[in-house]
């Protein structure tokens, strides 16, 4: 791997030779090594890398980015010179802007010394495990990796980032199966950074699997109704995430199309519902610890105690119109639980469905949204009853939020988020 300083070096000399006085850059290598198995036998070794470099150059009120992953000199040269040409023949726009100084850290993250022996012993576990343990579940794919980055980012207002990571990660596809009978593919994704206990005990994986063997049991959903569902952590992270697009975003807030343009510091959710974006939590890995920007994140509450806390907003967005911007670097969400046992969410309903995941368009710009519920199973007088197809659902994602009904005690942690079960009231389920 290269010497990111070095490069690092080579870039700035290079920027200033174009007499360039203001820019940013980030520098990223990444090494995966990666065992595959299919049908239940590992059938690849393979060692990836990765390289990338993204040039951002101002000239005078004018922007240009350029993107790269050639590291030789002259792939420097190209990168470099193509930011500054895309700057030359850009529009004027004094919004466009770096983070000011943010300092200089160096961030250490994870794993940085993998035990492939303990990962391959851990891999062989967790094939007996499935065998043993979920007979009726069938083994499409699996792919395990052990990746590590080094990242830098420097811009001229004198912020040097730079970041080392490791993590391991499994990724699963895998179907139910009994005898003649077949459900349809789902998949599982466990990451961690370190390997202290077996995999089929990460919850992540075991309630993909729980669903599948449950799904060998179909049922049908009858009618039209409006009524309750229980949000499987999967499914409320889509939710979660259509709600940041439809309402937080850049381009809604930009557009003024957001229901909560002036909502900051208000109520727009259940008092109960509070999301907060934490890269320096201990029970989740970070994405990374800096935005593209250039700011250093922070912890960021979202919505804390259903009270609108912050949008996310680039520098862009933020200097256009007059706003903060969020210096929230990933997706490392924490919702908070509640005090619900999670069969006591399932019986409390009278009809309705617990949804696995939502496969539709984005809402619209009113909230209002329609789709599909995938790997969702059917509850009636408290029970369920078995997986549903080709069943609707639609609502407003505003009203969804407003219309809780009870969050569960049980969280999910994926590695990268931890996320409860939500039960809300006033969505339409349509069957056949």
């Amino acid at each position: 791997m290269k010497d990111l300083k070095e490069l690092s070096v080579k870039i700035d000399s290079l920027l200033e030779s174009k007499e360039i006085k203001k820019y940013a850059y980030s520098i990223s290598e990444i090494e995966t090594q990666e065992f595959n198995m299919e049908d239940g036998e590992f059938n690849l070794l393979r060692t990836l890398f990765d390289n990338s470099l993204a040039v951002t150059s101002f000239v005078g009120e004018k922007q240009g980015i350029a993107t790269g992953n050639d590291f030789t000199d002259e792939g420097l040269a190209a990168t470099v010179s193509a930011s500054v040409e895309a700057a030359n023949s850009a529009e004027p726009d004094a919004c466009k802007d770096i983070a000011k100084f943010e300092g200089e850290e160096v961030f250490n993250i994870g794993c940085l010394k993998p035990d492939r022996e303990k990962f391959f012993e851990r891999l062989v576990e967790l094939q007996k495990d499935l065998k043993e343990k979920y007979p009726k579940i069938k083994l499409m794919m699996a792919v395990a990796k052990y990746s590590s980055s080094h990242q830098l980012y420097k811009n001229t207002n004198g912020t040097v980032f730079e970041t080392n990571s490791g993590r391991y990660m499994v990724l699963l596809e895998f179907a139910g199966n009994d005898g003649e009978k077949t459900t349809s593919f789902n998949g599982a994704e466990i990451i961690v950074t370190e390997l202290d206990k077996p995999f089929i005990e990460y919850d992540s994986l075991r309630v993909k699997l729980d669903e599948s063997v449950a799904a060998l049991n179909e049922t049908s959903f009858e009618g039209k109704i409006e009524g309750k569902v229980i949000l499987t952590p999967d499914a409320l992270v889509q939710f979660i995430s259509f709600l940041i697009m439809n309402y937080l975003s850049d381009n809604v807030v930009l557009e003024g199309t957001s229901l909560w343009l002036d909502k900051l510091g208000e109520k727009v959710a259940d008092e109960r519902i509070s999301v907060v974006n934490d890269p320096y939590s201990k029970e989740v890995i970070c994405d990374g610890m800096y935005t593209a920007d250039g700011f250093k994140g922070e912890t960021t509450p979202i919505i804390e105690k259903g009270v609108l806390k912050s949008f996310f907003l680039s520098l862009y967005a933020a200097n256009k119109t007059g706003r903060k911007p969020a210096k929230i670097p990933g997706g490392n969400f924490i919702v908070a639980n509640g005090d619900t046992p999670y069969a006591d969410m399932v019986k409390s309903i009278k009809k309705g469905l617990i949804v696995g995941g939502f496969s539709g368009g984005m809402p619209s710009a009113n909230g209002e949204f329609s789709g599909v519920a995938k790997n969702s199973f059917l509850v009636e007088d408290g029970e369920i009853k078995g997986a549903v197809t080709e069943t609707m659902i639609n609502g407003n994602l505003g009203a969804m939020f407003n219309n809780l009904v009870s969050i569960s005690k049980e969280t999910i942690n994926s590695g990268e988020m931890i996320v409860p079960y939500y039960c809300v009231d006033g969505i339409v389920i349509s069957g056949k």
